[in-house]
């Protein structure tokens, strides 16, 4: 479940439950980001073997594949699947480096609220396309997303 609110289609306030974890994050623009009352980040990449990279294992298409394999890292990259939501927040946490979404979302997938979780910890959600960052906005009138990458900075 997610709920959030948006003022100028930016998110200010949020709330992200994944009731089978029965974990709860929640955002207030200027104020932080939260997981379980805790503030994000948890942890940072440093603090990992591995790059951790989240993706769907079963529907991830052929662009996601050549995208992840060109992710220059000098460790061992390991794939974390979970749903989409909370693939955003484990970045946000800091239990993940990178969600790179190179396939077909809607506007709910991706969630304002959850949006807002990343940017207030500093990490950036954004439109993807030919190679291009741009701003990933909420209230479309066609509530498709563009494909969109999560992580700390774009290059």
């Amino acid at each position: 479940m997610n709920i959030a609110l948006t003022h100028k289609d930016i998110p200010v306030l949020g709330v992200v439950y994944a009731s089978a974890l029965h974990t709860t994050y929640w955002v207030k623009k200027g104020y932080g980001a939260f997981k379980d009352g805790q503030k994000l980040p948890l942890k940072t990449g440093k603090e990992r073997k591995t790059c951790k990279i989240v993706s769907s294992r079963s529907h991830m298409p052929d662009e996601t594949k050549v995208f992840i394999d060109e992710i220059k890292t000098n460790k061992a990259k390991e794939l974390v699947s979970i749903a989409c939501l909370l693939k955003i927040c484990l970045v946000a946490e800091g239990e993940a480096d990178i969600y790179p979404r190179l396939g077909p979302t809607m506007e709910l997938d991706t969630g304002a609220a959850a949006h807002g979780i990343v940017k207030e910890v500093g990490v950036q959600l954004q439109k993807y396309e030919n190679c291009n960052f741009s701003k990933h906005l909420y209230n479309k009138e066609n509530l498709l997303n563009q494909y969109f990458i999560v992580k700390e900075k774009m290059d």
